[in-house]
């Protein structure tokens, strides 16, 4: 699983607190699945990415913002328009003052994977490339000036 370990990168990337504190962002994954065909050895995997902050400070839409914009690349087809199941990208945040907050996050993802044997009986596994949406949507980092869901 190469997904987490992305998100994981960004979101040090896009916000700060967490590129400082990095023991405050947990992952883990559940309701992991391979689907898997008869004749071939590749296969596709599915899961639930529990994301858990603690202490967080920096604000919900901030959050939202790394996220979308790791999904845009990374998971594409969990974000709209079109036939999204409403669990795909879900939140909890328990509320610890006016400033922090333990925030939980879940994500449903999945790695397509192709594997082969090779004539020397070597086995070669690569990943499918995510199908990109054409867009203008395009950003090498999360800007300072985002800040929480501050109007």
């Amino acid at each position: 699983m190469e997904k987490p370990a992305s998100l994981r990168k960004a979101l040090a990337a896009a916000i700060p607190e967490l590129a400082a504190n990095p023991y405050n962002l947990a992952m883990y994954v559940i309701d992991g699945q391979t689907r898997a065909s008869k004749h071939t050895f590749g296969h596709t995997i599915s899961y639930r990415l529990n994301i858990n902050i603690s202490d967080y400070t920096s604000g919900l839409a901030r959050l939202n913002f790394a996220v979308i914009a790791w999904l845009q690349q990374h998971q594409p087809d969990i974000l709209g328009p079109g036939d999204v199941a409403p669990d795909s990208y879900v939140f909890e945040a328990d509320i610890l003052n006016n400033d922090a907050a333990d925030i939980a996050t879940v994500l449903r993802l999945t790695e397509s994977l192709l594997a082969r044997i090779d004539e020397q009986g070597h086995i070669h596994i690569s990943r499918r490339p995510e199908p990109q949406l054409k867009n203008d949507l395009s950003w090498p980092r999360l800007p300072d000036n985002v800040k929480g869901a501050q109007p």
